[in-house]
């Protein structure tokens, strides 16, 4: 994180999860719960067509509403919200600003995009966290580089 942040400054890139696992629009429930979801501990999953656009975002508190015998047949992109419905911020945009418009998002998550390609994922959790490190530092000068995120088996705390 920046040296000279604080809590009211932060920007998106202090926040976010980098590399977001994104699922091919042509996948099944039953294929992204096996092949992503399982071996993964992410909750939400982007969703690209095959020129790499976004189609859609899908977690899977919205595949779980799906009958589990209808799975294997269910196209992914029919248990996503829409391009319309995805909150879309940039990496330098206001943390402050995003965790805002997050709340009237249905998902509770934000896509990151820089010069049209898609960089992260932000959600409540990794905004409460940037913000809960600067305010216990004073300033935002984690252990980490932007946009670090968690790490797996890394707590709320920084202790595994």
């Amino acid at each position: 994180m920046r040296e000279h942040a604080r809590a009211g400054d932060l920007r998106v890139a202090d926040a976010m999860t980098q590399g977001p696992l994104v699922i091919p629009h042509t996948a099944t429930v039953a294929e992204v719960v096996e092949r992503y979801m399982r071996p993964n501990r992410f909750a939400a999953f982007p969703i690209a067509d095959a020129c790499g656009r976004t189609v859609g975002l899908t977690t899977v508190r919205r595949m779980a509403e799906l009958p589990r015998e209808s799975w294997s047949a269910t196209p992914v992109v029919a248990a996503a919200a829409t391009p319309a419905e995805i909150v879309e911020c940039a990496p330098q945009d206001r943390l402050h600003d995003v965790a805002a418009r997050l709340q009237s998002s249905p998902d509770r998550r934000a896509l990151v995009v820089e010069r049209g390609r898609l960089v992260g994922i932000l959600t409540p959790s990794d905004v409460a966290r940037a913000i809960g490190r600067a305010e216990l530092l004073g300033q935002a000068s984690g252990a980490g580089e932007p946009g670090r995120g968690r790490a797996p088996g890394e707590t709320s705390t920084g202790i595994a």
